[in-house]
């Protein structure tokens, strides 16, 4: 049943305080999520299988510049799910330390022994001997050399402590990963987990970060209901100050999503098309991930300037000559003559650099020009944890279809949220949106758009005149 949409809510952006629900890493995947009520951790295996936890402890350490273990210890929690996807792989596993008695570790020469490196040919066993057709084998190749060249490598960026010992036997698992799977570097494993678990565990449970993580934390369940979510509509619409002449369905089919999200016309419109055929989340979700970043803007960060994906039934992008000027740091919108759609002309001449829109900023990855560092605000955290309570937790009440991958990145990041935290998400719900966006111009409610422009223009000139004339009428008492 499509969950109830409600349109009035309080002036501010803010929604109340939000938990939610935490669950055992071991007990999540894409079949079947449990959720447990909220204990503080006790064990730093607990924190690593939590993404939220391990997230918020990989924020602790790197605020102590001592961050290598963890992100050794996350990273290799990710390969081993890459793994785990194909079971076949996991089946009757023998454990590392008799796979190395079967395939005489013992009496490995040291010298057969290739470092891997990015570009450089290492022997990684036979190509028919890796048996996955899930898991691709050059996918486990780029994912081994990259923990291996980040972390164990002479010159490694982030280098562990490890027993040349077990460097010797981590590559010697790598040469037959297709024996050892996710077991490549579980000796690995031990020694930084014994650094976290008794050097730096005692100090995160006596610091600000763990104070914030219990806090979040202390009402997880149950996940909010329905009538606790509250939603505010786009506060303008510049589709009204668009001249006549362009107000046409061919131009307000092409416009881009930044004026879709933020023009409680277009938006108002599609989201009660997304409503009536009951799949309303992904447009909600798409728009509250924009505001997220309006207010990262808000407070001075650079908008990207990147090719912008127009809304259209094709997916085609569609380029427009925008005159980029200073942001409403009110209402976050672009000045409404750079979001139509781009009429050639004669006088158009060749050589004219086009300026791309800013609204490809929503799916952008991040750039390599630098920008400098800066810590998410207050109302743009706030309403991050809400977006994860609402839409991105499984089983919540507007879940959004999010693979096992993405949803655990979203939670390791919210300790440190970043102005990109739901780049990710955007172009999973920005694909979704296109299939019903396709037939949602077909559909009457795309067909009656300009009247509802024309009657709402109607009725704030209306409203408009009455204010005149009160205005008017009382002039003469101060005269």
């Amino acid at each position: 049943m499509e969950a109830h949409f409600v349109e009035t809510v309080p002036s501010s952006h803010s929604i109340e305080a939000v938990s939610y629900s935490a669950f055992n890493s071991s007990k999540f995947d894409e079949h079947h999520h449990h959720y447990i009520h909220f204990s503080p951790p006790k064990t730093i295996e607990e924190i690593i299988s939590h993404p939220i936890e391990s997230g918020f402890l990989r924020a602790f350490c790197e605020s102590q510049y001592s961050s290598e273990n963890v992100r050794f210890v996350i990273e290799v929690g990710r390969f081993v799910d890459s793994i785990k996807r194909d079971s076949t792989l996991c089946k009757n596993k023998l454990h590392y330390k008799e796979i190395d008695r079967l395939t005489n570790l013992s009496e490995v020469d040291i010298t057969s022994l290739v470092v891997p490196h990015k570009g450089k040919e290492v022997d990684f066993g036979k190509i028919n001997e890796w048996s996955s057709t899930i898991v691709p084998r050059s996918t486990v190749i780029e994912n081994v050399i990259s923990i291996f060249d980040e972390f164990i490598s002479t010159n490694a960026e982030r280098q562990i402590c490890l027993s040349t010992s077990i460097i010797v036997n981590t590559l010697h698992r790598i040469k037959n990963m297709h024996l050892y799977t996710f077991q490549i570097f579980d000796e690995a494993l031990l020694d930084p987990i014994k650094t976290l678990r008794k050097d730096v565990l005692p100090r995160f449970l006596h610091s600000e970060h763990y104070k914030r993580l219990v806090s979040h934390c202390s009402h997880i369940y149950p996940l909010p209901s329905l009538k606790e979510f509250t939603f505010q509509m786009p506060s303008t619409a510049k589709v009204l100050q668009w001249p006549d002449e362009k107000l046409t369905l061919e131009n307000l089919r092409n416009v881009d999503w930044y004026v879709l999200l933020h023009d409680y016309i277009l938006f108002g419109q599609f989201l009660k098309y997304t409503q009536s055929i009951v799949s309303s989340e992904n447009l909600l979700c798409a728009r509250l991930s924009a505001k997220y970043m309006c207010l990262w803007e808000a407070k001075g960060y650079p908008m990207k300037q990147n090719t912008f994906i127009s809304l259209n039934c094709s997916g085609q992008p569609t380029y427009i000559e925008p005159s980029i000027k200073s942001v409403d740091i009110q209402t976050q919108l672009p000045d409404i003559q750079s979001q139509l759609p781009d009429i050639p002309t004669a006088s158009s001449s060749s050589n004219t650099t086009r300026v791309p829109s800013r609204d490809k900023m929503l799916f952008s990855k991040k750039t390599d020009n630098p920008v400098k560092v800066m810590t998410c605000p207050p109302d743009a955290q706030e309403l991050a944890w809400s977006i994860l309570r609402y839409f991105i937790l499984p089983n919540s009440v507007y879940e959004i279809s999010l693979s096992h991958r993405k949803r655990k990145d979203i939670m390791e990041s919210l300790a440190n949220p970043d102005y990109h935290l739901f780049d990710k998400v955007v172009k999973s719900v920005i694909g979704a949106l296109r299939g019903n966006y396709d037939s949602y111009i077909r559909s009457d409610y795309f067909k009656n758009l300009i009247t509802v422009i024309k009657t709402e223009k109607e009725k704030i000139a209306m409203e408009k005149k009455i204010e005149d004339k009160k205005f008017n009428s009382c002039l003469p008492m101060f005269r």
